[in-house]
């Protein structure tokens, strides 16, 4: 896995958190850009969650939003990681949770989380429960309100 040097505080980033970042009119827009600026290291989006921004952005902001989002990600301000390890955390944490409505997308955040020792910053709420359960730092409205 190529992580990048210690010393670089990266956060990883979920669906939620990138849809509220694009589209200025979210009315968490503010809160997710303000949490985006407190991390100097590099924005990772695990693989997993291109395609979920990419129909949601075209979907509900159409085309040109998704173009932007795509120059920035081939531009270098993200960074998309995809790594097998991350697969392998994401099954078990499936298995474990079985009763929470996680699903493979958000289980391979959360593992990237885990893998990058990176805060997820999500508006999605049953990552608090993984915080509790795994040791994932989550950055939610409910644990850093504006």
């Amino acid at each position: 896995m190529n992580l990048p040097e210690k010393g670089l505080w990266a956060l990883v980033l979920d669906t939620s958190a990138v849809f509220a970042w694009v589209n200025r009119l979210d009315p968490d827009h503010g809160w997710v850009k303000g949490q985006v600026a407190r991390f100097p290291g590099p924005l990772v989006l695990p693989a997993a969650i291109l395609a979920e921004v990419g129909y949601l952005l075209e979907k509900r902001l159409g085309l040109k939003p998704l173009l932007r989002f795509l120059e920035d990600l081939e531009a270098g301000f993200f960074l998309a990681h995809w790594d097998a390890e991350a697969l392998s955390h994401a099954h078990r944490m499936l298995l474990r949770y079985r009763d929470l409505p996680l699903g493979l997308t958000d289980a391979l955040v959360a593992a990237t989380g885990l893998l990058w020792q990176a805060p997820v910053l999500t508006l999605d709420a049953h990552f608090l429960v993984l915080a509790q359960g795994e040791g994932l730092e989550v950055v939610h409205p409910h644990t850093f309100p504006l």
